[in-house]
């Protein structure tokens, strides 16, 4: 996509109400109904690792770390549309979870969209039912696991 797309897209979205723009942090944070002292402590967080080029809080790769300093702003508020993470917790085969130094950490699994690397770098949202198969079939091997039936 390229940037007219882009500024189609983010226009239409502003035109149905689903994106704010703002000015200032402060007026951002007031149209996204947060708290706006803690919002705009966290850009700031973010531009001072950005500046320096390492995200020590999250480890977001250098390449991405963009400041965000040139208004205009733009925010919108998000909840259950969300698919997936792809990152979160790395599991064994058999769905046990892994520890710093890729221990399975006793009697504690995780399955869906708790368990992280499956789907690397994209989510695959054309593959209809990916993720709830996974899922499934890993909360069941899980599971069996967790009986000692495997």
């Amino acid at each position: 996509m390229g940037p007219e797309v882009i500024a189609g897209m983010l226009a239409e979205l502003q035109d149905n109400g689903m994106v704010v723009q703002a000015d200032t942090l402060e007026e951002l944070a007031e149209k996204l109904q947060l708290p706006a002292e803690n919002f705009v402590a966290t850009i700031e967080r973010y531009n001072e690792l950005a500046a320096a080029g390492h995200d020590e809080d999250f480890g977001k790769p250098e390449k991405d770390l963009i400041a965000l300093t040139t208004p205009p702003s733009f925010g919108c508020t998000s909840g259950a549309w969300m698919l997936c993470t792809l990152d979160g917790l790395i599991i064994k085969t058999d769905a046990q979870v892994l520890d710093a130094n890729n221990e399975a950490i006793e009697g504690l699994y995780a399955t869906g969209n708790a368990s992280g690397a499956f789907f690397a770098h994209n989510y695959p949202e054309l593959f209809v039912g990916v993720a709830s198969g996974r899922g499934a079939t890993m909360a069941r091997h899980g599971v069996l696991h967790a009986l000692g039936a495997l």
